[in-house]
Parts: structure tokens; sequence; C-alpha cells
């Protein structure tokens, strides 16, 4: 899909480096494209730790620590 955004100068220069300084990304494309992944994993963290949260306030996180090493010895 191809998007058409307007950025100020400073930023579309913080892409260029980015880019620059990655051999693997592809572009001004490429740079965007790892913000967005970037931007799409922050927010990813932040659910986990408000799922985390809400998890160990719930007093499910003990009866979940009495079983968790059930059945393993060690990790692969």
């Amino acid at each position: 899909m191809k998007v058409s955004v307007s950025l100020p100068e400073a930023d579309v220069a913080v892409l260029r480096r980015f880019a620059a300084a990655h051999p693997e990304v592809s572009g001004l494309s490429g740079a965007v494209q790892a913000a967005v992944r970037a931007l799409r994993d922050r927010e990813l963290v932040a659910e986990y730790d408000l799922a985390v949260d809400e998890w160990a306030g719930s007093g499910h996180a003990d009866d979940w620590d009495a079983v968790a090493a059930d059945g393993l010895t060690s990790r692969p």
C-alpha cells in the first residue's frame, strides 16, 4: 500500500540518518516501516504490562505460582 505523508524536515532527516546507518533498511520507506514496527512493539509491551498488572492484582498469581513448575524439570 502506498501512503503519502507530510513531515517536518527534522523528522525526514532522522529517517534518512536511520536509513543510512542501517543498510538492511530500504530508503525512507524502510525507515518509516521500522518506525511503525517500533511503535507497534512499544504499544504491545504497554498492553502486556497492563495485562500482567491486572493479573497480578486479581489474586490468581498465587494459584499460578503454585503449579507453574509442575512437570517441568528444566528449560529447553
